[in-house]
């Protein structure tokens, strides 16, 4: 797959709830899969306290916070389009630990991805 991926990254930390000013809309190429990867065409993120937490310098957190010009990363929604696991195919619907992007590539076998029974149709 040669298409590119757009994807927010943390430019600086927020000011206040801010969050908007602190990110930067990059793009390039989706890295090929290997074994064990599955590609998640996502449709929603979320912006939960954890993903708010990681954005600002606070220690405190059970995961340390996002580097400087790093992926912002959280849950996401999306729709399978390549897998190379043997439980995920293409079109079934997942839920992950991604990145906020067009693309997530996931990995059920070291972070969290589960398969969802209900449509995308269901949340509109």
């Amino acid at each position: 797959m040669k298409e590119k991926n757009r994807y927010w990254v943390l430019a600086k930390r927020p000011s206040g709830n801010d969050y908007a000013s602190a990110l930067e809309l990059v793009e390039e190429e989706i890295a090929p899969l290997v074994d064990g990867d599955v590609l998640i065409r996502n449709a929603y993120f979320s912006l939960d306290a954890g993903t708010r937490m990681w954005m600002t310098a606070r220690e405190d957190s059970y995961s340390p916070p996002t580097p400087l010009n790093s992926p912002v990363i959280g849950m996401v929604l999306g729709t399978v389009v390549e897998s190379r696991h043997p439980d995920f195919r293409p079109g079934d619907l997942a839920r992950a630990y991604g990145q906020w992007s067009d693309y997530s590539i996931s990995r059920p076998d070291e972070t969290y991805v589960e398969r969802v029974s209900w449509q995308l149709d269901d949340l509109r």
